[in-house]
């Protein structure tokens, strides 16, 4: 058995929304669509801008704003997500086993079957482990048990 025990703070939730962009999971298609559509919106402005259309000109410098800086807009709004949560700054420990996972914090209790998780990707600090939707950043730094973090690559597959 692993376990690992972390407090759900911001940074650690940063750290999470860092390793999962990292993972190259639609990355470059985004990244392609943003700048498209920004180019696109710079070339109206720019036309709106030509023929004194003051409406048109805001319009476009907002939507130019919000498709460069949409990846920084959206981590804002999780945080302050984050900062209204009931988990925020509590302890969670997480026991894995080869039957699974049990998440526990002061607020909940959570078992999950391995056939829950459908990814694991693994970097030179840590893991993370893809449950459908959600995502879980398990770092090094976190596993207190003695297996560490090789016994845990080993549950993961």
């Amino acid at each position: 058995m692993v376990i690992a025990e972390f407090k759900n703070t911001e940074e650690h939730f940063r750290d999470t929304c860092a390793r999962y962009r990292q993972c190259g999971r639609k990355r470059w298609f985004m990244l392609v669509l943003r700048l498209l559509l920004g180019m696109l919106c710079v070339h109206q402005g720019y036309h709106a801008i030509l023929h004194r259309q003051t409406g048109f000109i805001i319009f476009y410098a907002v939507a130019t704003t919000f498709f460069l800086f949409f990846p920084q807009i959206m981590d804002y709004f999780a945080r302050a997500q984050l900062r209204r949560s009931p988990y925020r700054d509590e302890d969670v420990k997480l026991e894995f086993s080869a039957d699974g996972i049990e998440i526990k914090s002061p607020t909940e209790t959570t078992q999950c079957q391995w056939t829950a998780f459908t990814a694991v990707t693994e970097f030179q600090d840590g893991l993370l482990l893809f449950r459908g939707p959600l995502f879980h950043w398990i770092p090094d730094s976190v596993v207190t048990s003695d297996g560490g973090i090789a016994e845990l690559q080993e549950l993961a597959r």
